[in-house]
């Protein structure tokens, strides 16, 4: 999903972890900012049963030598890029302007005994009861379900002292509530080691009001086609049978396949009869004569039979369809 109130060309998408290959985007929007909310753009989102990813990028890239000569060799300009998966944070906000790209891919979760697990982001059916007591999910983190939100700020990081990262910290988990909506869980869940040191960065916002937000509502596929997002492909119509095509031969008779016959009841190939195809030019010459001759007869008889002779024709029709 591209930002193109944007000038710097950020684009945010959600795709499979293992392959480049992007969830499909339906009905994106993009709205312009207010003095309260910056500009935003928005989609409804297919999920798939598997681990996802989420990135973003940007078009222009710059090093930031000023800010450093502002705050020092450990500035670094940038964005606070804040991800949050059904109103839940993920960790690494910081995206130095050095770097093209950003990608939120697993979670970072610390138990009580201090050891940190990773694990990949999946979309996964929320835990349902019918047993009011039982439900845990209140109205504000309703209204976050189902949503993917990366809201970007300009300003520069500041770095800080190094701080010893082992036993700091309150124990983060993620908890899965219990509802009747569909959000984010985690999976591939392993232990990894805990970093010793790492750096602290404070940012400092160049604007009071974030520069751009992207917003993707996920839902499973049924629930997109339940809602009109997407329409449901229509079944396949058969292909109708198609005519069996024969060419005459020339001379042939035509047989109407509609006339059953007792004797062909197990044949169904063409039948083709020769037959003495004479020129049509031919045909109707002697068609011509032979009527002359008949007209000759019938005058010459009418005259005798006036003058009180016999007929001789007996009374025969006159064949007018004869060809020889």
């Amino acid at each position: 999903m591209l930002a193109p109130n944007s000038e710097a060309g950020f684009e945010a998408w959600v795709g499979r972890k293992d392959s480049p290959e992007r969830l499909s985007e339906y009905q994106i929007t993009h709205h312009l900012s207010t003095h309260e909310q910056p500009a935003y753009s928005e989609c409804y989102l297919e999920t798939i049963d598997e681990p996802f990813e989420i990135r973003i990028s940007k078009r222009h890239v710059a090093r930031g030598n000023h800010v450093q000569k502002k705050f020092g060799k450990n500035a670094h300009m940038g964005y606070r890029a804040e991800c949050r998966v059904d109103g839940i944070s993920l960790s690494y906000s910081c995206w130095k302007e050095r770097y093209k790209d950003k990608c939120w891919n697993q979670v970072i979760e610390r138990d009580e005994d201090g050891k940190s697990y990773s694990s990949s982001l999946k979309f996964a059916p929320l835990q349902t009861t019918d047993d009011p007591d039982q439900v845990t999910i209140d109205a504000n983190k309703l209204q976050n379900l189902g949503l993917i939100e990366i809201t970007l700020t300009r300003g520069y990081w500041v770095e800080q002292a190094r701080n010893d990262a082992r036993g700091q910290g309150k124990p983060k988990k993620w908890k899965n509530d219990v509802a009747d909506e569909k959000m984010k869980k985690t999976t591939d869940r392993r232990e990894i080691e805990n970093q010793g040191h790492r750096h602290s960065y404070n940012f400092v916002p160049s604007t009071p009001v974030p520069e751009y937000k992207f917003v993707f509502k996920y839902r499973p596929r049924a629930a997109l086609m339940i809602a009109g997002i997407i329409d449901e492909p229509p079944p396949p119509s058969p292909e109708p049978a198609r005519k069996r095509q024969t060419k005459r031969k020339r001379g042939s008779l035509f047989i109407d396949p509609s006339v059953e016959r007792e004797d062909d009841d197990d044949n169904e190939d063409d039948v083709d009869v020769d037959v003495d195809v004479k020129p049509k030019v031919k045909i109707e010459g002697k068609r011509v004569k032979y009527l002359e001759d008949q007209v000759r007869m019938l005058s010459s008889e009418l005259h005798n039979v006036r003058n009180g002779a016999k007929g001789t024709s007996k009374g025969h029709p006159v064949d007018l369809t004869l060809d020889d």
